[in-house]
């Protein structure tokens, strides 16, 4: 991209490649963001490598959106087609009816869970103090406790 491409274009452009970025491992989405830093953004003026700073924020499907805790009588939903379940919880990726693929690490669902929200999918957790590690989450996450 040359120096003199208007920041406006090369927004627009960063905004269509995000798209595609979603589809990306962990590890391909790390090693994009570091070329990105490394090569890109050291030719950007500082305004323009914050606005690419939040966009590359903002598309990271690997990022937790948000975190929340539900209290529910037991499996919330109906499964159609399952991860693995039995005698000590549910584990593994779920299809889920209304909510597409979700991630449960769950041993039981009377203590309430929690549920993090990424760009890629949900995860359902249930710990043994769920309201501690809500809490303890959203400190870290948001520097706020509920």
């Amino acid at each position: 991209m040359s120096g003199s491409q208007p920041t406006s274009e090369l927004m627009g452009r960063l905004w269509k490649l995000a798209g595609g970025l979603r589809n990306l491992s962990r590890d391909e989405f790390r090693q994009f963001a570091a070329w990105l830093g490394h090569v890109l953004k050291a030719r950007l003026p500082e305004p323009v490598r914050e606005k690419v700073d939040r966009i590359i924020g903002e598309v990271n499907p690997w990022e937790v959106r948000n975190v929340t805790l539900r209290q529910f009588p037991g499996p919330p939903f109906a499964i159609v087609k399952p991860g693995s379940w039995g005698l000590f919880g549910y584990f593994g990726r779920y299809r889920v009816e209304r909510l597409g693929w979700i991630r449960v690490c769950a041993t039981s669902w009377g203590n309430g869970m929690v549920v993090l929200v990424t760009g890629r999918e949900l995860y359902f957790l249930s710990p043994v103090e769920p309201q501690r590690f809500f809490d303890a989450l959203r400190v870290r996450l948001c520097g706020t406790a509920a």
